[in-house]
């Protein structure tokens, strides 16, 4: 089985970054309240910062593809190697009809060959209301295709095409290798 990250590997999200990361919100200020130096993110209306994963999510629509990567993904899956191809996100449940148009939309391989119902199923996507974070989510559904053999554990993933470095480190530790497809962004 081979894996894809879709935020960040196939779809460029670095758009929206600003709603969960204080640092990429032009409105977010730094607020010193402590001697020590510590303090908080801030909105203009001196409530503290907090990250909006639903207006994340939901501007997923917007996201530019990363070619070379989905250009990848797209000769894995129109190729019959035998192959088993899934996307991994930590992309929410709350959006699976915005990311199966945004896959239409954006593949540059034919669709009418490779039927979008298919892709829906090799998408596995966040739960509504987990907030788990992203590593943890995917170690856990990693866990879960584990099986045993007569010779022991085995578990049936191949490769792995992700950018977050702390789902990068997870996968490695558990002996799979990862094309690190961070870009800096």
């Amino acid at each position: 089985m081979l894996i894809f990250d879709l935020d960040g590997t196939l779809a460029d999200c670095s758009h929206r970054q600003h709603f969960v990361d204080p640092e990429k919100d032009p409105n977010a200020r730094w607020w010193n309240d402590h001697e020590d130096g510590g303090g908080n993110y801030i909105r203009p209306n001196g409530l503290p910062w907090k990250p909006n994963w639903a207006a994340f999510y939901e501007a997923c629509s917007d996201d530019k593809p990363i070619e070379p990567v989905l250009s990848i993904l797209s000769k894995y899956i129109t190729a019959d190697s035998g192959k088993e191809v899934q996307i991994w996100t930590g992309r929410c449940e709350s959006v699976r009809e915005k990311t199966i148009k945004w896959f239409r939309d954006n593949w540059f391989i034919n669709l009418y060959d490779f039927e979008v119902p298919h892709l829906s199923n090799k998408i596995k996507m966040r739960p509504i209301g987990d907030y788990t974070p992203a590593a943890q989510l995917k170690e856990r559904w990693l866990k879960e295709l584990d099986y045993d053999t007569k010779w022991g554990p085995r578990n049936p993933v191949e490769m792995v095409f992700e950018d977050c470095p702390k789902c990068i480190a997870m996968y490695r530790s558990h002996g799979i290798f990862v094309f690190d497809v961070n870009q800096g962004n």
